[in-house]
């Protein structure tokens, strides 16, 4: 995923949840490039918070391989998404490696994160500037907030709120954490729903129709 998608959530509850779990440690992977270009305070505002909290670790861009294995020996993905996902391509990923997410009920994450904990996320019907929280939140921090805008009270408001709500349920996990058993369940679950057979498959029976799903001399379409 992307900073903008949650870090600066997680980066403000953190020193509660080493409160609540003292030996909780945080690893935080991506490259800051273009997030240092477009959102040059904000981005060095999450960078001096990461090389001074309690517990995180920042290790940069990863590689495929890397990130398997940094999913693979940790216990939880914490995840607090603000942003309406798409397909989130790295709660699948640590579901497949045993890592159990800790994420938000938006967009396309309750289709994708198969086992896991999930909150309700931010209410958008309330936030009047219509437009994406972070989005408004670069711009705030960064000094070119244009006049006019929505006040920040109403947004910070909303984010106290769903922040709060995360760090219970982060907290909550932290404290419980699944089994092996658990764990190997949900490995097994999400490779087999996001399988290359499983996927081409189900595209196969969308464009041309249950009876052809298997078929391997089916026609291509044009």
């Amino acid at each position: 995923s992307s900073p903008n998608r949650g870090l600066d959530h997680l980066l403000a509850i953190w020193p509660d949840v080493r409160a609540a779990v003292p030996d909780a440690t945080l690893d935080v992977g991506y490259d800051w490039t273009i997030f240092r270009h477009q959102y040059p305070a904000w981005a060095s505002d999450l960078e001096e918070r990461m090389r001074t909290l309690p517990g995180v670790t920042y290790r940069g861009g990863l590689s495929h391989g890397a990130l398997h294995d940094l999913l693979r020996s940790a216990g939880v993905l914490s995840y607090p998404c603000s942003y309406w996902e798409v397909f989130n391509i790295l709660t699948v990923k640590a579901a497949a490696a045993g890592c159990w997410p800790v994420t938000v009920r938006v967009g396309s994450v309750p289709e994708v994160v198969l086992t896991g904990d999930m909150i309700a996320g931010i209410d958008w019907s309330q936030w009047p500037g219509g437009e994406p929280p972070h989005e408004a939140v670069l711009w705030e921090q960064d000094g070119r907030m244009e006049p006019g805008k929505t006040d920040r009270s109403d947004l910070y408001g909303l984010r106290d709120e769903f922040t709060a709500r995360y760090k219970d349920a982060l907290i909550r996990r932290l404290l419980n954490p699944p089994t092996a058993a658990e764990r190997a369940a949900m490995r097994e679950t999400v490779i087999e729903r996001f399988s290359w057979d499983r996927t081409a498959a189900r595209f196969e029976e969308i464009l041309f129709g249950s009876d052809l799903t298997g078929r391997k001399d089916a026609p291509c379409p044009g």
